[in-house]
């Protein structure tokens, strides 16, 4: 298996969704899912920019070989950091 295929297995557990559940929200089949799972077949370039957008990672970390938990985690660390930095965010809405 690629590490693409481990990284979606990994992030779609991570986020209880189910393959099914994870197809409907990318508008994809339930079976390409499973295929890129297995390493069976490999995302165009459109697929893989649409789960990474929506796991909310970049590209790099999807595909990449460093990626793990804990980079997701800083990333939603990172996150919680910039409000804290601009406590002035919410005086605009």
């Amino acid at each position: 298996m690629t590490d693409f295929s481990n990284n979606l297995k990994q992030l779609r557990k991570q986020n209880n969704l189910t393959q099914l559940m994870l197809s409907k929200e990318l508008g994809i089949s339930r079976s390409l899912i499973s295929h890129y799972e297995n390493g069976e077949r490999t995302p165009s370039l459109a697929v893989v920019k649409k789960i990474s957008s929506y796991f909310k990672i970049s590209l790099d970390a999807l595909i990449g070989n460093d990626f793990d938990r804990a980079f997701i985690e800083s990333q939603e660390n990172t996150l919680g950091v910039a409000d804290i930095c601009n406590p002035y965010s919410d005086e605009k809405k």
